[in-house]
């Protein structure tokens, strides 16, 4: 009755909360090395150590479960589990916060037991060897034939080599996720353990053209607060940015590469016959695929942005493949920039549907959200009755006595009208994050690249505004 009970509380909690954190129910956990590597073997002892530092962790394994009052000695191959051993196993449950079974490389019958327990299996890999060498692996995560539990791969990587051939690994493995892991790198091991443990924070960037680039400002404030990101999503300008961090880099070296690319790269000065687009989306490419150039799986850290599927009116939820063709599609602005084609069919902005993807963000294993809203939802009230000709506008813009005029140009009008569409969207899945940022971008225009370090300031500030209490 009391587990019972537990369940019954743990659920209302997750639909009252305005983030229900997706590794809340991760209390077993399984640590399946791949092979015998050295260095597979010290990460698992650092994990065990952080796990057991952060909240109070029993550790199974062959070598222990016995000396720790398990009611047999030892599991043999073909025999069923004893009942008294898996009772033995959820009294673990409720007396730790965490149960932490140690595996050895290969199938055995304490591994199939340890998969059978677990909430979640951690496959631990050294990226350098061969995926294709682990032949007991589908047997030793089955039962019966049938797969159990949520997965995630580790993969373990030599300290200053570049992140490749991941989807290598992932190919043929059902995950719920995996993590890169540099050697040497302890920072990646506590990422692991907060992701693992419930309380690693995501961060989701909306839509709103160049006013997005003051995602930039409120990284920088992030970092300066010493608030580690481990997960990170975006829509439109958002995936760009998104990009940026997921990629590794530091404030200071996102700010300058943004800089150089939005600032001199001109993005929105690529001109052509307005068939599909206003611009040609070129020049875009061009400048992304300096920057980004990266596979979505060899990032950093976990990574997704959203595109609308035009022909189907759904979302495309980009998080593996060409960082550059999902960033293409997520921020393809409807007339602005010519549609992307998505496994054959083609995708606009994101942000039609989504543009601010906080739902997505709270299916990942991650224990707070904060979100970054760019939309401008405070009235622009207009000095004008009716709306002026395009000559009453070029006269007061060129004659010096001519009333002028201050309307928006065709390009923010239909920037605008994808972002007006989904604003109350927005507000809904703002008030479903922990932590709403809304920088104070709105005098700014939605390709006004030239104002960048401006847009940048007003991130910074508005987020040292809002950290300055947050816990």
């Amino acid at each position: 009755m009391v587990k019972l009970a537990d369940n019954v509380a743990t659920l209302l909690q997750r639909r009252t909360s305005k983030a229900a954190p997706a590794a809340s129910s991760l209390k077993t956990i399984t640590l399946l090395p791949l092979s015998g590597d050295t260095g597979i073997k010290a990460f698992c002892d650092e994990f065990e150590q952080q796990l057991t530092a952060q909240a109070s962790t029993v550790q199974v394994s062959p070598e222990t479960f016995s000396a720790q009052g398990a009611p047999v000695a030892q599991l043999k191959d073909g025999e069923d589990v004893p009942d008294e051993l898996k009772n033995w196993a959820s009294d673990l449950e409720d007396q730790y916060e965490f149960v932490l079974y140690r595996c050895h490389a290969g199938d055995s019958p304490w591994s199939r037991f340890a998969v059978r327990q677990s909430d979640i299996v951690l496959m631990v890999a050294d990226s350098d060897s061969n995926p294709d060498d682990v032949a007991w692996e589908p047997q030793a995560l089955s039962i019966q034939g049938t797969t159990v539990g949520r997965r995630a791969l580790i993969l373990l990587q030599r300290g200053g080599h570049v992140i490749r051939n991941t989807g290598r690994w992932l190919e043929g493995r059902n995950l719920n996720f995996h993590l890169h892991i540099q050697a040497g790198r302890a920072s990646d091991v506590q990422r692991a353990v907060r992701i693992i443990s419930g309380k690693a924070t995501g961060l989701v960037l909306g839509g709103g053209a160049a006013r997005g680039l003051a995602a930039l400002g409120v990284y920088k404030a992030l970092v300066e607060a010493g608030i580690e990101i481990d997960w990170v999503g975006g829509t439109s300008i958002g995936s760009i940015m998104a990009g940026v961090i997921a990629a590794g880099m530091s404030p200071d070296e996102a700010i300058r590469n943004s800089r150089q690319a939005f600032k001199g790269g001109k993005p929105f000065s690529d001109f052509t016959i307005p068939v599909m687009s206003l611009l040609r989306g070129k020049r875009m490419k061009r400048l992304l695929k300096v920057q980004l150039d990266y596979q979505i799986e060899n990032l950093s850290l976990p990574y997704y942005c959203v595109s609308t599927n035009l022909g189907r009116g759904t979302k495309n939820i980009h998080e593996s493949g060409s960082l550059v063709d999902a960033i293409r599609a997520s921020a393809a602005m409807p007339g602005i920039l010519p549609p992307v084609v998505v496994e054959q069919e083609l995708a606009v902005d994101g942000a039609i549907l989504d543009n601010l993807p906080v739902d997505i963000m709270q299916q990942k294993p991650v224990g707070r959200i904060i979100a970054v809203d760019f939309s401008a939802s405070i009235p622009d009230k207009v000095s004008y009755a009716e709306t002026p000709s395009p000559w009453a506008v070029l006269r007061g813009r060129w004659l010096p006595f001519a009333r002028r005029y201050r309307v928006p140009g065709l390009t923010a009008i239909m920037l605008k009208s994808t972002e007006t569409g989904t604003l109350e969207e927005v507000r809904r899945l703002g008030a479903m994050a922990d932590l709403l940022i809304d920088p104070q971008v709105r005098q700014f225009g939605m390709t006004d690249v030239k104002s960048f370090d401006q847009i940048v300031e007003a991130g910074y500030q508005r987020a040292c505004e809002l950290l300055e209490n947050w816990p």
